[in-house]
Formats: structure tokens, C-alpha cells, sequence
């Protein structure tokens, strides 16, 4: 498995986007993708993400599970989160809260936490929610993101990988300029830069 990273500030003071990757064991690989906004830190954020690499990497678990989030946030951070946890590289499972997105060879399989995907859903497939969302005005209202004390509806998604397989794991920075170029599969990292009005951060994943 190769994994490639890119990001982008855009007109942001400051960068709210924090990742975090690694492998725990030969079979073993997380990732942990947060999106920061409202009055999040920066070090906040960054802090989230070391607080909970640390955790998984110190356990014997093989997912990224809810509890493991919520008792490593710090305090006065909002973020929207998605962790994506991969065995042997061919089993996959992802947590999220919020809009960060993962595609697998183009088609996303994540739902967005928000008034506009809630919106668009009813009445549009999977796929054309997620095209639609992009443009919508109430794209950025969230239904749902990680707060230390905050309720969240976490949602998780399981999916089998093969050789070839091309995971993309990025912020509502990246796919709200760039769906179309995913979905088409003409995307690559090297157009993050340079191109993102908000902050950006986006993982490509290669089987």
C-alpha cells in the first residue's frame, strides 16, 4: 500500500485541517483525518489527532472506534472527523462525524452531516446527493460533528479492498471544488495546491 498526502491553507489565517497515519502492526493501518472549524485551535485540533494516534497505537484494537475519539478531544475543539481503519489491506472500516469524505476508485461512500445532504437525500440517489451537495447553500450547516461533551451520531461503513483499489480520504476543502474530477477519476493530489479557497487536505490510499 502507498499513501500520498497534499493540503492547501487557501484564504485562511490559519490551518484547521490534522491528519494522522500509521501502521500498528504488519496487518495493521489507521488513519485519522479531522476537519477544525468554528472557535477550534489549531493546536486543539493537532492535539485531537497526537491524543488519539497515541491511544490506538497503544492498544491491541483493529478499528477506530467512537469512544476512543471522544476521550482524546481536547477541550474547545469542533471538528469534523473521519477515521479509516484497514486489515491485511483488503478489509476496511470507517468512522465519521461531520462532512470529511473517502471515495474508493471514484464513487464516494460516505455521507455527508449535513442540512444539505439531509435535504438532497430525500428525493436523490447516493451519488447525486454527494454531486448536488457541492453547490448547495446549506452545504457547511452540519447535523453532526465532534465536541468534547457533544452527543454524536457517529456513522460507520465496512468495505472490502483489492489490489489496484484507490482510496481518497478528504475535507469538504477538497470535494467541494474538486467532486467532479474524483467522481470522473481524472483527479490527482498534485491539484490540491495552489487551488483551495478554504482549507484543504486530501489522502490518496493505493492498493
Amino acid at each position: 500500500m502507498l499513501v500520498n498526502f497534499s493540503e492547501d491553507q487557501g484564504d485562511r489565517k490559519c490551518n484547521l485541517d490534522a491528519f494522522c497515519c500509521f501502521s500498528s502492526s504488519e496487518n495493521k493501518f489507521f488513519l485519522m483525518l479531522a476537519d477544525g472549524f468554528g472557535d477550534s485551535s489549531q493546536e486543539g485540533v493537532y492535539k485531537t489527532i497526537r491524543n488519539l494516534s497515541h491511544l490506538i497505537s497503544s492498544s491491541e484494537c483493529e478499528k477506530i472506534n467512537p469512544e476512543h475519539l471522544e476521550s482524546s478531544l481536547e477541550e474547545s475543539v469542533k471538528i469534523s472527523f473521519l477515521g479509516l481503519s484497514v486489515i491485511n489491506n483488503s478489509f476496511a472500516h470507517v468512522v465519521s462525524s461531520g462532512d470529511c469524505r473517502v471515495y474508493v476508485n471514484g464513487q464516494v461512500l460516505s455521507s455527508d452531516d449535513s442540512v444539505a445532504w439531509k435535504a438532497l437525500i430525500k428525493r436523490k440517489s447516493h451519488d447525486d446527493a454527494a454531486k448536488y451537495a457541492v453547490a448547495h447553500p446549506l452545504r457547511n450547516r452540519l447535523t453532526s460533528h465532534v465536541e468534547k461533551g457533544r452527543k454524536v451520531d457517529f456513522k460507520e461503513i465496512d468495505f472490502k479492498l483489492g489490489s489496484g483499489d484507490r482510496v481518497l480520504v478528504c475535507t469538504d476543502g477538497v470535494w467541494s471544488i474538486f467532486h467532479a474530477h474524483i467522481s470522473s477519476r481524472e483527479f490527482s493530489l498534485d491539484m490540491v495546491c495552489g487551488n483551495i479557497i478554504d482549507n484543504g487536505m486530501a489522502l490518496e490510499l493505493v492498493f
